[in-house]
Order: C-alpha cells, then sequence, then structure tokens
C-alpha cells in the first residue's frame, strides 16, 4: 500500500503544447514584488514581469496540475514535463534580447499570466531560470471548499484507520471487492474501497463507477439510474493492474438518497475478458458514517 501511495503522488504525464520539448535546466529562482490579486482582473497595470534566459530554459511551477497554457507567439516551445511543470524556451533564431511576450498558465483554481522579456546575454544575474506561481499574484476561480491537497491529506490519515464496516463486500469470479469504511469529512463523504484478486491472472481495471440505482429493478426502460462523480480520486482507475490487492480512495460532496434507491459500486475489467464485480450500499450505512477529524 506505501508503493500505492507513492505512485499514485508521483504520477505525471507529459503534453505538448507548442513545438518541440526543450532540455531542462537547473536554476535559482528568482523572486518578485507584484500586489495581490486574489480577485479581480490581470491588465498591463498589474501584470507580473520576469526577465528570463534567452537562449536557456525557464520553468513556471504551479502549486496544483496545469490544465492549459497560452504562450502569446510561436516564437517560443514550450511543453508540461510534468503536470505541475510549465517549460519554456525562446526560439534563438527568433527571438531577441529585449523581446517580450505573455505566457497565461489555467489550472483548476486560478488563472495567471506572465509577461516575459528575453535578457541579455551578459545580464545572467538578473534572469528567472524558475518562477513559481503565487497563488496571491493570480485570479481564482471557482475553488471548491476541499482542495486536491486537502484530499491527499485525508487520504493518508483514512489508510491509518481500522476497518470499521465488514457487511458490505461482494465475491464474483475469483474477486473479493469490499467498502472498508465511509468517513464524513466536513460536507463530503470519503469513501475507502478494496479489491482483492484471487486469480492468477491480473486484472486490468477499466472504469470504476458510482450510481444510484432502483432497489426493485421491474423494467430496464422505467428504471432511473443516476451516476455519481467523485471530485477527486487518490490514484487513477483507469490501466490499474491488479495482481494480488488494490484500495482505492474517492471523494464526494455530502448526498443523500430515499429508501427505494441503493448506490450501486461497480468495478469493470477491460475486455476481452471483462469481469465485472459490484456491490450495494444502502443508505442506512450512509448515514452510519463516522467522522474522520
Amino acid at each position: 500500500m506505501k508503493h500505492l501511495m507513492i505512485l499514485a503522488l508521483l504520477h505525471c504525464s507529459a503534453y505538448t503544447l507548442q513545438a518541440q520539448s526543450v532540455q531542462p535546466v537547473k536554476a535559482p529562482s528568482a523572486s518578485v514584488v507584484v500586489p495581490n490579486l486574489s480577485t479581480g482582473t490581470i491588465n498591463s497595470s498589474n501584470l507580473v514581469s520576469y526577465t528570463i534566459p534567452l537562449t536557456r530554459t525557464t520553468h513556471i511551477l504551479s502549486p496544483e496540475p496545469i490544465l492549459y497554457v497560452d504562450i502569446s507567439t510561436p516564437d517560443v516551445d514550450g511543453d508540461l514535463p510534468e503536470k505541475s511543470i510549465c517549460r519554456i524556451k525562446p526560439k534563438d533564431s527568433k527571438m531577441r534580447a529585449g523581446a517580450s511576450f505573455t505566457v497565461t498558465v489555467v489550472t483548476r483554481t486560478m488563472v495567471c499570466v506572465f509577461q516575459l522579456i528575453c535578457g541579455e546575454p551578459s545580464r545572467k544575474e538578473d534572469q528567472a531560470y524558475v518562477i513559481a506561481i503565487d497563488p496571491g499574484q493570480a485570479v481564482l476561480l471557482n475553488r471548491p471548499a476541499v482542495t486536491e491537497l486537502d484530499f491527499h491529506r485525508l487520504a493518508i490519515l483514512a489508510l491509518t484507520q481500522k476497518r470499521k464496516i465488514h457487511d458490505l463486500k461482494s465475491k464474483e469470479e475469483g474477486l473479493r471487492f469490499w467498502v472498508n469504511n465511509i468517513f464524513i469529512c466536513g460536507d463530503y463523504l470519503l469513501f475507502d474501497i478494496g479489491l482483492e484478486n484471487r486469480h492468477q491472472l491480473p486484472l486490468d481495471i477499466d472504469e470504476m463507477r458510482f450510481k444510484l440505482t432502483d432497489k426493485n429493478r421491474l423494467n430496464a426502460h422505467v428504471s432511473q439510474e443516476q451516476e455519481l462523480k467523485p471530485i477527486y480520486r487518490l490514484c487513477a482507475d483507469e490501466d490499474a493492474k491488479v495482481v494480488s490487492s488494490w484500495r482505492n480512495f474517492y471523494i464526494f460532496p455530502k448526498f443523500s438518497y430515499p429508501t427505494e434507491k441503493k448506490l450501486t459500486i461497480e468495478l469493470s475489467e477491460k475486455q476481452v475478458s471483462g469481469r465485472k464485480i459490484s456491490l450495494d450500499i444502502d443508505y442506512r450505512a450512509v448515514l452510519a458514517s463516522r467522522h474522520l477529524l
């Protein structure tokens, strides 16, 4: 399980933003004093400005995963070598010392814009090789009450708790599927779910679904299903390979459902084998949830 946690925290992938990738260069960061922009707009009067090296790479570090980056000119290469790092480098043949451009970085909770000026090669001491995004310098978007960092802390705390739920489980085709705990975390519900694969054949998870279904399905055409999407999950379900055991954590906004409904958690395997297992949770089990904090 420790390995699972480490992999979850270190998991990353690369995306190409524009043109080809460039090689990273380690260097100290540079600081700048700017007004707080936690609300409002970014314009020419409060735009954060840095001088960067013309012939070297600059890294922009984000406190949370980057969703989108816009570079105002095609004369600058950029990519995301990791989810929280944007890497940029002016094209030597296109940009000159003194030329400027803007970089807009968007995460789930904020938008930050930088004006970057290509510096003189002879004045490297004034140039920023690493720029750390300060949320106080950004325009904040609709920020959820629980952040991804909050969730990771809650999941790690939940990992240390003993299993208290022993009657929410199912067996199917050599698989055991169960709920360890359901926790109340303020206005959220945290689900701790486990799986055991008793076959020699590893199970490649296709998807995990949470849905409210009718307890008595008389007719599939009139049955109403409502799918619930977690705000966060500790580990990505898709492409996870279960050799023996697996565990994951999911957080939802608090929800309720009528007694004629049930919460169904369904895990399915990729084709061709396509094994599937599910379990049902009566609302009384949700009402019996205990506080994590």
